[in-house]
């Protein structure tokens, strides 16, 4: 969904930071919490979504029973975490 936005999202939203990658899964895992009557999820992410799902758990731990992360070393998600996880850094 995130990496169309540049083509096809709505005029004037604004730009998909990674800020807002990790709002709106707070937001999606609220609604699924409430709407399956579940205290937690899991998040499972790979590739670039561990860039949203890394800081998500970091942030609120209270939403997320355990997160498997998959990243294939190498790769340019994998090399942009650091940078990415640093600048959410208290």
């Amino acid at each position: 969904m995130a990496s169309s936005m540049g083509r096809n999202g709505k005029a004037g939203i604004g730009q998909m930071t990674f800020d807002q990658r990790v709002a709106d899964a707070i937001e999606l895992i609220e609604f699924l919490r409430r709407h399956l009557g579940v205290d937690k999820v899991i998040v499972l992410a790979e590739s670039m979504g561990t860039l949203t799902g890394l800081p998500l758990t970091k942030h609120r731990p209270d939403l997320v029973q355990t997160q498997p992360a998959h990243t294939q070393p190498g790769s340019s998600a994998a090399a942009s975490a650091g940078p990415v996880l640093a600048h959410l850094q208290p």
